[in-house]
């Protein structure tokens, strides 16, 4: 349980997750702003176009906000410190330019 509110608190994101709720966000509050506007012009209420996008601004807080793992898909990989790199024996350099893991031992 405790893993589960630190990811959600913690909420990191990879940058290909950050554009994809960028664009999510923006999609969806569109969407529920032009559904809002169609519904209430017909109906002559502004009701009905408030409460549309309220729905979809309460929708868009659902999908983007927490930490889902469709947004950490694509990790950053940093490089070797300089030290560990100036380490590294042959092989393991061979093996890090293939892009294999390498366990650093300490």
């Amino acid at each position: 349980m405790e893993s589960i509110v630190n990811t959600v608190v913690q909420g990191s994101i990879d940058f290909h997750g950050q554009r994809l709720a960028d664009t999510l966000t923006q999609a969806i509050l569109i969407i529920s702003a032009l559904v809002g506007f169609i519904v209430g012009f017909a109906l002559q209420d502004i009701r009905y176009t408030v409460f549309s996008t309220l729905v979809g601004v309460g929708i868009a807080v659902l999908i983007v906000v927490p930490p889902w793992p469709f947004y950490t898909a694509h990790p950053v990989k940093f490089q070797a410190s300089q030290k560990k790199a100036a380490a590294l024996t042959v092989e393991e350099k061979k093996e890090e330019r293939k892009g294999a893991k390498i366990v650093y031992k300490s």
